[in-house]
């Protein structure tokens, strides 16, 4: 990806170099729409299966952010000498400290939902070769008789992504592995660009730097590294998925109203489709659509009571819909069955 896309990824390697195929678990109909259209769906964040999804990530800065408050407070406390009576009312320096990160979090938090919409493609990587050759007994659950896994070239889709990106009004768009929050997970190590930030700014408020008339810069930063950061921070009990996501913050025509019309009729914007769910409509968007072929290396039609009947069926879909693409058809060796 070039310089600028890179920045979406919180600057870490590509998710190619550690990950060549990623795994699309998926039934039958799923994968006849996507050899059909060229398109993988991403869904809204709030209607995935993990109810912690993009909230995970607040609660935790918060301290990291009094803390950066705190420092640059305490590097030249005669700064605020003739603040004193202000601050002890405050109940002292830690609690202003505390005060203005919790005001510094929640407008970064409310900022974000204001300007664009997180839409979530999620896949899973296998360090395994017994599972890349024949997946992932837990998915397959979930999946039953009509479970596939098409496998996908991590290089190409990112590829696929730059496009996407450099098309559509994106606040954001990164193709990112998810990380699995536990207490001894170290944030700041985990992501520097972000939390290097987040202390550019404190300090820059604290030393008065920042002016209303004039963005800071590193207000920019921040803007950049929020989205993929927040959106990749999963609970724990996750963890088992090993999941790659593309995360992608689609911005509409709502979201800048205070834009004049002939800015935004310039833009082109992703447009919202809408399926139905068990607890109403569920949103998502379109990636890749006109953009050719998916890169699918091969697909994986998993174990169950109707294998031989599955295998059958995709062999004939692969035939009529990507004659000639080289994608290779598998059947998983698991001897899983679902139950009756």
């Amino acid at each position: 990806m070039n310089e600028e896309t890179e920045s979406t990824v919180a600057g870490e390697p590509l998710v190619s170099e550690s990950h060549p195929e990623l795994f699309h678990y998926t039934n039958l109909r799923a994968l006849e729409g996507m050899l059909e259209s060229g398109t993988l769906w991403a869904t809204h964040a709030r209607h995935l299966n993990d109810s912690s999804e993009f909230d995970l990530m607040w609660d935790k800065i918060t301290p990291h952010v009094t803390k950066y408050f705190l420092n640059a407070a305490q590097s030249d406390p005669s700064r605020f000498s003739d603040h004193q009576a202000t601050i002890d009312s405050f109940g002292g320096l830690e609690d202003v400290a505390a005060h203005d990160a919790n005001m510094l979090v929640q407008t970064m938090k409310s900022t974000m939902s204001k300007y664009s919409e997180p839409y979530v493609a999620c896949f899973t990587s296998h360090e395994q070769n017994y599972d890349r050759r024949n997946g992932l007994l837990s998915q397959w659950r979930g999946y039953g008789n009509d479970g596939v896994a098409i496998v996908l070239d991590t290089k190409e889709l990112e590829k696929q992504l730059e496009v996407e990106y450099a098309r559509f009004r994106f606040s954001g768009c990164s193709v990112a592995d998810a990380v699995y929050y536990e207490r001894m997970l170290d944030l700041e190590e985990q992501f520097p660009r972000l939390f290097g930030a987040l202390d550019d700014v404190a300090r820059a408020f604290v030393n008065g730097s920042i002016e209303e008339s004039q963005p800071h810069e590193s207000f920019e930063k921040i803007a950049k590294e929020l989205l993929p950061t927040v959106g990749r921070l999963k609970h724990w009990g996750f963890r088992e998925e090993k999941e790659c996501r593309i995360i992608v913050g689609v911005s509409e025509p709502r979201h800048f109203r205070d834009v004049a019309r002939s800015i935004i009729d310039s833009l082109e914007f992703k447009e919202i489709c809408s399926r139905p769910g068990r607890y109403g409509s569920i949103p998502y968007i379109r990636l890749f659509e006109g953009s050719g072929n998916l890169p699918i290396l091969r697909v994986l039609v998993g174990p169950s009571r109707d294998q031989d009947a599955n295998v059958t069926k995709v062999a004939a879909m692969l035939q009529e819909l990507a004659p000639g693409r080289g994608i290779v058809l598998e059947r998983s060796a698991i001897p899983y069955v679902s139950t009756a």
